[in-house]
């Protein structure tokens, strides 16, 4: 994304590339994409503190994931 000047030429809009826009568009822009930068950060932060937070209480990680190895050794009864 190219951040010119005020736009005075309107061509600019709809040229080739189509990315020149005006400062007040870019500098939003920028701001939404660094706002939503660090929201998904905080998600991930907040995740993060869950899952320690679970594992300092003593459940082991397998739980979590759904995946226990036990299941996979405990025999299938045998039809009578």
């Amino acid at each position: 994304m190219v951040c010119s000047g005020e736009m005075s030429d309107t061509r600019k809009w709809g040229g080739s590339a189509g990315h020149d826009l005006p400062r007040g568009q870019c500098a939003s822009i920028q701001t939404l994409a660094q706002a939503y930068a660090n929201f998904y950060g905080a998600v991930a932060d907040y995740n993060r503190a869950q899952f320690r937070l679970y594992r300092a209480l003593g459940h082991p990680a397998h739980v979590i994931s759904g995946y226990d190895s036990a299941c996979l050794l405990t025999p299938i009864p045998r039809g009578r």
